[in-house]
């Protein structure tokens, strides 16, 4: 009978004027009923209103996005005929069909592009559908759960769900562990790259096109400090970057796992089912107040929640008749989180009774306990206690059976409710105007079901208008390569409310496919421009000279709904270019630094040249804060210590070199263990740092002292360069307040050189001792002094990997030297040497046994 008929039920809904009073609150809720009989059918729906969920929705960032109005309250599908429906599904203007993972990689993926627009692609798609929060510690590893069940996540799952998309595209794809946190790393294009989905981020490397790996970032935290993490709902923080950076330590063999092998045995979930005669699913934007996980929601994260619900009505009279009586079974494909069982019972005599049992597996029964309704009574049995939030496994299925006392006991009326959770940007969403809904499934003879929608039309409050054309830079100009400010004119509002924020956002392509780094995707409100119609790049040199780049912006009202992206504008900078190829030449008393030039689109000025002993240092022309350590207060958790570090510029240079070290000039300068170059135009623009060089190491740099003074002592301060390292996470025994011993990161400067000097050859009188971590002091009081000997010096100094630099020079004294105390100490230094090389060649691989075999004693599955 409803063939062909579609019925649209409008109600007009007044709410009480707004507190501006400019306009009534206005909504009207609105339904839709469209009656299908195939496994396919299109049709439209088109919906009014100011308001959706693209204007009303946050950005997703780290923590959970806000809605300020969602016009979709629920849809049912709902067997009508006598015939199981398999697998129904509703499409929504071509989105969210993600009902096993080869679907989910193909909404993401097009043939056209290139294996690293495919690695960008699927990262932005796990990046803008997953938040930051602990599902099922197992059930939330799986893709098509993560973006059909929970919509959330965190590193352990992430992790996962990123490396399986991969893998699906033909990837070599690894994890990676690190202090209280897991990425992934993959292969292609001869190289790893690091991506980290949970913290919405991942490092390019200073050409500002290539996606850093694990061992970039450890050769460089700067890439880390130059980049903003934790999504667009962070705000800047430079202390927060460096703590990120901390983490990034010691990645070897040990710590990096290849899921390839244990994604190609693991059989992906498909989001099947089937709805039997008398059963419906019902889609909800809302939630009961029901969830599965380990972890109660927050405020936030319950304004995500939505519970949908299964509904069964079977026929009772029918069932009676089966061998194994009233026996149900309710599957779901999401995972369910409670429900009911309601009804009418029809007893003959007041004695008849009705007893109802659950269970899991069919084999094991728990009865139900409830009164046993009066004669024409409704009955209703809660059974949410069977699946409590933190109950693990995740279930989807279950079973009831029903025992009657006698045979003329029967029941007029049984609905099995089933309450399930569903992912919130998983549902299938309307959108402000028309909407093209495609209905299918995988029925092959007769069926009939009833699609019911319902939805809200909100007419309340218009959203802003994004604005028209650029400030600064004009479209379609060319600006200068150093940081500039972007500005546009004040967005309008139709209904005069002010406007309360922008979001920014920079690509390196014309549709804005995804922006060029975490950068260049930010609230206005989280920056130094808040306030402002302005967008400040933070640092030079996250921009190429030469290169067109495009930029749009949008606006959100006091309200909180946001307006259209405006027209995207285009610009291309021009200047220099960060200098490349850093190297090291050596003679025999000269180091020096030279660099390539030759790929700058203008000609250099000058350069300037920073220089520390701190790996991953930030270039500075004055003193800043750095963070040094951090520390566990009982009250307020980690905490960090800050450190003011010395300006780190060295100087300027007009050619493309700098010598570093001259063994002929009498004032040596300081050499510094790591440098970095600067290019600056013509035009006065100022290309970003260069990637770090370190020099070789250790490395004597001091000039020695030749004469001696008649029966004065002798003293001579040997200096090496001698690197800090930089700042790393790593466990630290400490106590909890019951005195319990447990391991804890903190973080603390790691990793620099631990030299160590001796003298090879020196005359009995000569002495060294350490003075600090690069230098010694070499001293003594010659036994005789006739104006015409001298004895000859070999000053050594090792680190812990027995790299060396020797120091040969000679002092006036007495004659020669202990020779065979020299032959001993150079077999000893021999000897040393290569065991030392030899063992950090097997100490990978002993490492890694002792990894596996740790995996195995705690049963945690290699990769997990």
């Amino acid at each position: 009978m409803y063939k062909g008929i579609r019925l649209i039920f409008i109600g007009l809904v007044l709410s009480a004027p707004l507190q501006t009073g400019k306009c009534w609150a206005k909504t009207i809720t609105k339904k839709h009923i469209e009656v299908i009989e195939t496994n396919h059918k299109e049709y439209q729906i088109k919906m009014g209103g100011y308001q959706d969920d693209g204007n009303s929705r946050g950005p997703m960032g780290y923590e959970p996005f806000s809605v300020i109005f969602e016009p979709n309250k629920s849809v049912e599908i709902e067997n009508i005929g006598n015939t199981v429906i398999k697998n129904p599904r509703l499409i929504i203007n071509g989105e969210r069909d993600w009902g096993n993972i080869d679907n989910i990689a193909a909404s993401i993926i097009t043939d056209s592009m290139t294996i690293d627009e495919r690695v960008r692609a699927i990262f932005e798609f796990c990046k803008t559908h997953l938040f930051h929060f602990s599902p099922d510690r197992r059930d939330g590893l799986d893709p098509v759960k993560a973006f059909n069940v929970y919509g959330y996540a965190t590193c352990r799952e992430t992790v996962n769900i990123l490396g399986a998309l991969l893998y699906k595209i033909g990837l070599d794809v690894y994890k990676i562990r690190l202090p209280e946190h897991l990425v992934n790393s993959v292969y292609y294009d001869n190289t790893y790259h690091l991506l980290d989905a949970d913290r919405k981020v991942y490092y390019l490397n200073t050409d500002n096109k290539t996606i850093a790996g694990a061992d970039d970032l450890l050769d460089d935290h700067y890439l880390m400090k130059r980049t903003h993490i934790y999504g667009i709902t962070s705000s800047d923080d430079k202390i927060k970057s460096e703590l990120e950076a901390s983490i990034y330590r010691g990645i070897t063999a040990t710590t990096r796992y290849s899921l390839n092998s244990i994604l190609k045995d693991v059989d992906f979930y498909k989001l099947n089912y089937s709805l039997r005669p008398g059963e419906k699913i019902i889609f909800n934007w809302h939630n009961t107040g029901k969830y599965h996980g380990p972890q109660q929601p927050t405020p936030q994260v319950w304004n995500l929640l939505c519970n949908g619900k299964l509904v069964y009505k079977p026929n009772i009279s029918l069932d009676r008749a089966k061998s194994d009586g009233l026996v149900y079974e309710l599957k779901s494909p999401y995972v369910i989180v409670g429900g009911n069982i309601e009804g009418k019972l029809d007893k003959k005599n007041e004695s008849d009774s009705c007893n109802f049992y659950f269970s899991y597996n069919k084999q094991t029964w728990k009865k139900i306990a409830f009164a046993q309704p009066g004669e024409g009574s409704y009955f209703n049995l809660n059974i949410d206690n069977f699946f409590l939030p933190n109950l693990s496994p995740a279930k989807y299925k279950y079973y009831i059976k029903i025992e009657l006392s006698a045979a003329d006991t029967g029941i007029k009326e049984l609905t099995f409710n089933t309450d399930v959770q569903m992912a919130y940007l998983s549902l299938p969403a309307l959108k402000s105007g028309v909407n093209n809904i495609v209905y299918k499934d995988e029925t092959t003879g007769p069926h009939k079901l009833k699609i019911t929608r319902t939805w809200d039309e909100n007419y309340t409050n218009h959203p802003p208008q994004p604005p028209e054309t650029p400030v600064y830079p004009a479209d379609n100009s060319k600006v200068s390569n150093t940081p500039f400010e972007f500005s546009w004119p004040a967005a309008l509002d139709e209904d005069g409310d002010k406007i309360s924020d922008y979001r920014f956002q920079l690509s390196n392509y014309a549709d804005m496919r995804w922006p060029l780094s975490a950068n260049f995707d930010k609230l206005i409100s989280h920056t130094v421009n808040q306030g402002k119609s302005a967008y400040k790049i933070p640092l030079s040199g996250l921009l190429n000279s030469g290169e067109k780049y495009y930029w749009r912006v949008k606006a959100q009202d006091e309200a909180g709904l946001w307006s259209d992206w405006s027209k995207t504008w285009s610009f291309v900078p021009t200047g220099v270019m960060v200098p490349e190829n850093l190297r090291l030449e050596k003679t025999a008393n000269m180091l020096t630094l030279v660099w390539d030039t030759s790929f700058s689109k203008e000609s250099a000025g000058f350069f300037e040249l920073y220089g520390s002993d701190e790996k991953g240092f930030t270039p500075s022309k004055t003193e800043y804060d750095v963070v040094s350590s951090t520390y566990f207060d009982n009250e307020q958790g980690i905490k960090h210590r800050l450190k003011k570090f010395p300006p780190n510029f060295i100087t300027t240079v007009k050619e493309n070199r700098y010598k570093i070290f001259d063994s002929d000039k009498q004032q040596r300068i300081k050499p510094y263990a790591y440098y970095r170059v600067v290019a600056v135009g013509a035009n006065g623009s100022i290309s970003g740092p260069s990637a770090i060089i370190e020099i070789y190491r250790p490395f004597i740099y001091s000039k020695p002292t030749y004469k001696l003074a008649v029966n004065m002592p002798y003293e001579y301060q040997l200096k090496s360069v001698c690197s800090i390292g930089d700042l790393q996470s790593r466990p630290v025994k400490q106590a909890t307040a019951g005195g319990l011993l447990v391991n804890r990161y903190l973080a603390s400067f790691y990793g620099g050189d631990n030299l160590k000097f001796s003298l090879l050859l020196a005359p009995g009188w000569l002495k060294i001792k350490q003075t600090d971590a690069g230098t010694a002091l070499i001293y003594g009081k010659p036994q005789t002094y006739n104006g015409r000997g001298t004895s000859r010096v070999i000053a050594l100094v090792t680190d812990d990997f027995m790299n060396f630099d020797i120091q040969v020079f000679k002092v006036q004294g007495s004659y020669g030297g202990d020779y065979l105390k020299f032959i001993k100490n150079l077999l000893g230094f021999s000897y040393k040497y290569l065991q030392t090389k030899f063992s950090l060649k097997i100490r990978g691989p002993i490492l890694r046994l002792k990894r596996i075999y740790w995996n195995i004693h705690n049963k945690m599955p290699l990769g997990y």
